[in-house]
């Protein structure tokens, strides 16, 4: 009898690939065989019982679950890419086929494959030797390119069209695909193009993993709104009753984050975190929609930090004591990133346009002219063809600011008399709420309008810090820099977008302290149906696009009249140059002794004499 000859390599890879799909979960295999490296925040071997809620999303990428589509709307550091990376290691251990994992660069997926890929490879005992060995002129193994008996491994960045059409792929890992630009070479969306190489598998798998970054262009939230929104339900310790851990729940005493714990929303017991391990471990995911994507069934998970296993960096205190301070410091940045990274939701840029009814909602009947925390007085002035128009703005501690006053004189510009009004407003002296009085540190009047009549202005009182400005709208300008000195004139170019990116932020803040802006009770602020806070607000910040891809922002005007923005942009600039320490001004304030005064070489506060000054900007005290 003729002995069957050994199958070719060809002939073997092909019934490899035509192996029918095992029954063996993905969340099963990796209990059995997944080993983390040494540098792995937690080493040795892979338990999912330690991240619980990872099970079910492993097991519906598994080849038994008839789910095509998996979305995973996370927070930073939940597991994520772990989840895919045991996919990616249960696929050419059990079942090979062609896969594609996509990240956001072709560098990040470079360093996804050194620091994850290739050591499951070499550590796991099951999956050595089932990748070709690399060797110098043999493609099949490589740093983005992983070939095995019946399929192979391609790893590529969002950034490259080529990449992503290299080849068709049964299955798709798209990691961090709110990273993703938006347009690949003018090809379109990267996300589409990776799809489409699915479309020759009948039972193709697709997995979407993402942080969340902004809510007008967010792929993994558009991708979970239209999955069956999947939410992971934990149990209380005390009553049993399930529930997501909501970041509103999350409670502490003013001041204390240390003393951070749940509160259960049925039976109103603190939950401290030491039960959280257990509560996990009793979780379950549960459906809030349908789910259904044209033909496709898509399974669709959330979570945000709350869940981070206890021991984890992300602890119910640490991110309490995050939260605090970034309030504290009202930094509206720093609270986008925990917004998106902690609690795994898109950041809303629609706040940009500031209302100007709830700014007008918002004045304030001041005690004095100048209330208390006023310690320096700076001024905007801004000129137009037959007026000049000018803002008082006191400032404090951490830029709290006041406004407290706004003036029109009507004439042409050109008439000496109406410079004259505007000189005497600035030498005049505001009364303090402590009884002492202020005077103008300093002042910025734009040159647009009649820029020689604001030179002649400028000129003989820059000893008075009185300085001439033009604005610059040039993306990342510094607030103000020098420009030219002509014929003994300073003028400063002052960095409107950047200041009104400032403004803007500060604009949105509710609460009294730092950066907050009060506005006075006055009939110049509250007149003519709000038109002081329908000019202040009358731009908005736009996203300049070019070809699907973020390139910056602007400022567009919603409407003709912006006076009110110029001024306060021109007060901040005047601020801005002055650079006074206002923490020690305010600290300054309360000592009895000697008042402030300011020494104009230096540019710096000093203690004077009182008798032996004509004139001040810190409170003269009364006798």
């Amino acid at each position: 009898m003729m002995e069957l000859a050994e199958p070719t390599q060809a002939v073997d890879y092909l019934l490899k690939g035509l192996t029918p799909d095992p029954i063996e979960t993905i969340s099963e295999w990796a209990d059995q065989h997944m080993i983390l490296p040494s540098w792995n925040s937690e080493s040795g071997r892979w338990r999912t019982s330690r991240t619980p809620y990872l099970r079910e999303i492993m097991d519906v990428l598994s080849p038994s679950s008839p789910i095509r589509e998996v979305v995973f709307q996370k927070p930073a550091q939940i597991g994520g890419t772990e989840a895919g990376k045991n996919w990616v290691g249960f696929m050419i251990h059990r079942a090979p086929t062609t896969m594609l994992l996509v990240e956001p660069s072709i560098d990040v997926a470079a360093k996804l494959s050194k620091q994850k890929i290739q050591p499951m490879l070499d550590l796991v005992p099951c999956l050595r030797g089932l990748v070709r060995e690399s060797r110098s002129r043999d493609s099949g193994n490589t740093i983005t390119s992983k070939e095995f008996t019946g399929g192979m491994l391609c790893l590529t960045g969002a950034n490259s069209g080529p990449g992503l059409r290299f080849m068709s792929a049964r299955n798709l890992f798209l990691d961090e695909c709110d990273a993703y630009p938006f347009d690949v070479n003018g090809e379109g969306s990267p996300c589409e193009l990776a799809e489409k190489r699915t479309l020759t598998y009948a039972r193709h798998k697709i997995y979407r993993c993402s942080t969340p970054l902004l809510k007008q262009t967010s792929v993994i939230e558009k991708a979970y709104v239209e999955s069956d929104q999947r939410r992971y339900f934990v149990p209380c310790p005390f009553c049993d009753h399930g529930q997501v851990l909501w970041w509103k729940n999350l409670t502490w005493p003013d001041g204390k984050p240390e003393e951070a714990r749940f509160l259960c929303e049925q039976c109103h017991r603190y939950i401290g975190e030491a039960h959280k391990t257990r509560m996990l471990a009793n979780g379950e995911w549960l459906a809030q929609a349908g789910g259904n994507r044209g033909i496709l069934k898509a399974a669709g998970f959330w979570l945000n930090a709350l869940y981070s296993p206890h021991g984890w960096v992300n602890s119910w205190v640490k991110l309490a004591s995050d939260w605090t301070e970034i309030i504290h410091n009202h930094d509206l940045r720093a609270q986008q990133t925990f917004t998106n990274t902690n609690l795994a939701e898109t950041w809303e840029e629609a706040g940009e346009r500031i209302q100007e009814s709830d700014l007008h909602n918002r004045v304030e009947i001041y005690p004095a002219p100048v209330p208390d925390g006023v310690v320096v007085l700076t001024a905007g002035i801004d000129v137009q063809k037959d007026r000049i128009e000018a803002e008082l703005v006191g400032w404090g501690k951490g830029q709290e600011s006041w406004s407290i006053d706004y003036r029109k004189w009507f004439g042409s510009p050109t008439d000496k008399t109406l410079w004259d009004q505007v000189d005497e407003w600035l030498k005049r002296t505001w009364k303090h709420e402590t009884g002492g009085f202020l005077t103008v540190a300093t002042a910025c009047i734009d040159t647009g309008h009649h820029a020689k009549e604001v030179y002649e202005f400028v000129l003989p009182r820059q000893n008075r810090r009185i300085w001439a400005v033009k604005g610059s709208s040039q993306p990342g300008a510094p607030v103000y820099r020098m420009g030219s000195t002509v014929n003994g004139i300073r003028l400063f170019l002052a960095g409107t977008d950047t200041s009104k990116d400032t403004l803007f932020d500060r604009l949105k803040l509710t609460d009294f302290g730092p950066g907050y802006c009060h506005f006075p009770d006055l009939t110049a602020y509250t007149e003519n149906e709000h038109e002081y806070f329908k000019q202040l607000t009358a731009e908005e910040r736009v996203n300049k696009w070019e070809r699907g891809v973020l390139m910056g922002s602007y400022y567009r005007k919603k409407r003709s009249r912006n006076e009110a923005l110029d001024l306060r942009i021109y007060a901040m600039t005047a601020l801005a140059i002055f650079n006074p320490n206002l923490d020690t001004l305010t600290v300054m304030r309360h000592e009895p002794s000697v008042p402030a005064a300011i020494d104009p070489d230096q540019s710096s506060w000093v203690h004077r004499n009182p008798e032996s000054r004509k004139r001040s900007n810190w409170v003269k005290r009364d006798r």
